[in-house]
C-alpha cells in the first residue's frame, strides 16, 4: 500500500479511537517502556506531545523526572526538529501546528540523548515508521552520532506487516503497543 493511503486509513482508524480506548493503550504502552532496561539506564530522554489520540507520553515524563532524568520536547523550527528541555518550571506552550512544545532558548543535542520516544502513524516489524510526511524526525534522527535507542509508541494496530520506505528513513529500535514489544526486527511476544 502506497505511503499516502496507508497514512489516511491509519489516522481515520486512529481519530476513531474512543478517549476511554486511547487512555487505557496509552497507560498499558507507557508502563511497559517504564519497565523496560532501556528507560531505567537513560538518563536523558525525548519524548512528544500526543495529540489526535496518539499515546500519551505524561506518565513516561513524569516518571522520568521523579528519577532524575531530563526529558526533553521537540521543537519545529523551519525543516528541522530541535529538543528542548521541560519541567514544571519551564512547561510546554501551543507550537507549530498546534503540538504543544518547550518554551526554552537553549536546546539539546540529538546526540546527547540515551532514549529517543517517536510517534507514529504506523510502524512494522522490522521498525520503519510512517510519520505524517514532513521528514522532520527522519532529518533528525539522521544526525546522531550516539548510541542512543529510538522507541516507537503506537496502538496495536498502527503495527503492520509492512511500511513503505526509502534508504533515508531510520529505523526503530523498538515499538511498543498494548499488547507488544518488538526489537530489531524480532517480535519479543505478546500479552
Amino acid at each position: 500500500m502506497p505511503k499516502k493511503s496507508m497514512r489516511i486509513q491509519m489516522l481515520a482508524k486512529r481519530r476513531a479511537l474512543s478517549d476511554q480506548q486511547v487512555y487505557l493503550n496509552s497507560i498499558a504502552v507507557q508502563e511497559r517502556l517504564i519497565g523496560l532496561s532501556v528507560f531505567r539506564k537513560a538518563a536523558s530522554i525525548i519524548v512528544y506531545a500526543a495529540v489526535d489520540n496518539e499515546i500519551a507520553t505524561e506518565l513516561i515524563a513524569t516518571t522520568a523526572r521523579q528519577l532524575g532524568k531530563k526529558v526533553f520536547f521537540p521543537k519545529p523550527c523551519g525543516t528541522n526538529l530541535y529538543f528542548g528541555e521541560a519541567s514544571l518550571l519551564s512547561p510546554l506552550q501551543p507550537g507549530l501546528f498546534g503540538i504543544p512544545e518547550p518554551a526554552v532558548a537553549s536546546l539539546a543535542s540529538i546526540s546527547d540523548i540515551d532514549l529517543i520516544i517517536v510517534p507514529g502513524v504506523a510502524f512494522d516489524m522490522q521498525g520503519y515508521r510512517l510519520g505524517f510526511g514532513k521528514g522532520f524526525y527522519d532529518r533528525a534522527l539522521a544526525t546522531r552520532s550516539n548510541q542512543g535507542k529510538v522507541v516507537g509508541l503506537c496502538h496495536h494496530f498502527q503495527l503492520v506487516p509492512h511500511v513503505p520506505h526509502e534508504s533515508h528513513d531510520v529505523k526503530m529500535d523498538m515499538v511498543v503497543t498494548e499488547r507488544q514489544l518488538v526489537t530489531a526486527g524480532t517480535d519479543l511476544g505478546s500479552d
